[in-house]
Parts: structure tokens; sequence; C-alpha cells
């Protein structure tokens, strides 16, 4: 992701790591949880021109909140198989 991005959705992040940790979860899986959301939006955002950098931040900025929901999805995902 764009550093300007990472800077932007540090609340977002701060946000999610205080309400997973809340539910019960450690400190690596949140952050790898964290680590999947990055990567998701960089994969989808990697079909975007990079020649409009604007278009770029708009979309991964725009795109994060639905890549946390995902991962706190497959964190869920994960401790119900797991038998957390």
């Amino acid at each position: 992701m764009l550093p300007e991005v990472v800077e932007m959705v540090k609340p977002q992040v701060e946000a999610f790591k205080k309400k997973m940790k809340a539910e019960g979860f450690g400190d690596t899986i949140i952050d790898k949880a964290v680590e999947r959301a990055y990567g998701y939006v960089e994969g989808v955002t990697k079909m975007l021109d990079s020649k409009n950098p604007e278009l770029v931040k708009k979309a991964q900025y725009e795109l994060f909140p639905e890549a946390l929901e995902h991962s706190e999805r497959w964190v869920k995902g994960l401790a119900a198989v797991i038998g957390r």
C-alpha cells in the first residue's frame, strides 16, 4: 500500500486491533489479520494505473474498511476451525 495511505488508515488499524483484542484474540493473529488487509487492498488496486497516484490512493483508502472486515471474518473462521 502507499505509505501515505498506511498513515491515513492508522486509526482504523488501531480500532480494529482494540476490538479484536477485546474479543480475546492475541497480538500475533491480529497483526497477521492487519497484514492480510494491507495485502488485500494492494492486490485489488494493482489493476489501477500507477500513473494516477491520486486514484490509487483514493481506492486504497476506500477499500481498507472492507479489507479489515474480510480479515476479521478470516480470524473468526480460523478460530472456529481450531475450536477457540
